[in-house]
């Protein structure tokens, strides 16, 4: 399953029997996206903002992306994502997402958080470009990077480490 399993393949078939470009158009207009780009031919290459992370994180939450419809299926989906980095094969075609913000999240709202996590290396300039969505009840939280590290599970370690480690530094938990 595209969503669940990060599986790029399947996410490459729905993009294009969506339209392609026009599908990513269409999500730019439907949320109010600013600032984000298309990669002609490639939805995994659209790059956005943080601030239209969670935009976007937001137009999913109240039902504006998937509709009435199919709100609820893609927020529990996004629950069901299973996998640690560990997981994540070389080829980076399916694999672990389950990790970053979920990680750091308190023991009472990681159950509820719906997430995506998105990763490439880019040989072109020699960088991770990792990102980690959570959408919760009331909140929506991103964390967006770019680093240098090897083209590994090791480098892809770095990222889910600072996700993590940037979402423990957002979240008061009080002592009850």
């Amino acid at each position: 399953m595209a969503i669940v399993d990060s599986n790029d393949d399947m996410a490459q078939k729905y993009y294009r029997l969506d339209g392609g470009n026009a599908a990513i158009q269409r999500l730019i207009s439907m949320c109010g996206l600013s600032h984000t780009t298309i990669k002609s031919g490639w939805w995994s290459m659209t790059q956005m903002t943080p601030a239209d992370a969670v935009t976007y994180g937001k137009c999913v939450a109240d039902g504006t992306a998937a509709g009435p419809k199919w709100t609820d299926w893609v927020l529990t989906t996004m629950r069901q994502v299973r996998g640690s980095v560990e997981q994540q094969p070389a080829s980076q075609k399916t694999g672990g997402g389950h990790w970053g913000i979920v990680d750091a999240l308190p023991w009472n709202l990681a159950p509820e958080a719906s997430i995506k996590n998105g990763w490439t290396y880019i040989f072109a300039d020699g960088l991770w470009h990792v990102n980690c969505l959570a959408v919760l009840p009331e909140d929506v939280l991103v964390v967006m990077m770019r680093y240098r590290a090897a083209n590994s599970v090791a480098g892809l370690k770095v990222g889910d480490n600072i996700c993590a480690s940037v979402t423990s530094q957002l979240i008061y938990t009080p002592d009850l």
